[in-house]
């Protein structure tokens, strides 16, 4: 069974159409508090997944060049030079889900290899 969380006093809207990815993080982050719940952003970059292959398959076609000539472009844009794994991603939400991240909430995680340069 999953207990009901009480309605919040001053109820706000998640507008993730006018925050982004960021104001959807942002609008939970205190209210989980006093119930022990913790709200984390992950953000994946190019993982290599069935979709993301089916895109790079896609672009190939449109350029004129083969898969994997297309797949090194797109690990040539990371700062780390290759396509990230899926099992990659999967640690860090396993992670993020144990009791060994108690005491991160509120925050954003960019798994990309250093696709995005900047700090969040």
């Amino acid at each position: 069974m999953v207990p009901r969380l009480p309605a919040d006093p001053q109820p706000r809207p998640l507008r993730g159409d006018a925050h982004g990815r960021g104001g959807v993080r942002e609008e939970p982050r205190g209210r989980g508090r006093p119930r022990g719940i913790l709200v984390n952003n992950v953000c994946p970059g190019s993982i290599l997944t069935e979709r993301m292959l089916s895109n790079v398959t896609a672009r190939a076609k449109e350029l004129g060049i083969s898969v994997p000539d297309a797949l090194a472009q797109r690990a040539a844009e990371t700062a780390v030079g290759r396509i990230g794994d899926p099992k990659e991603m999967a640690y860090l939400v396993a992670f993020l889900a144990s009791s060994r991240s108690s005491y991160i909430t509120g925050t954003t995680l960019l798994v990309d290899g250093g696709l995005v340069r900047s700090v969040l």
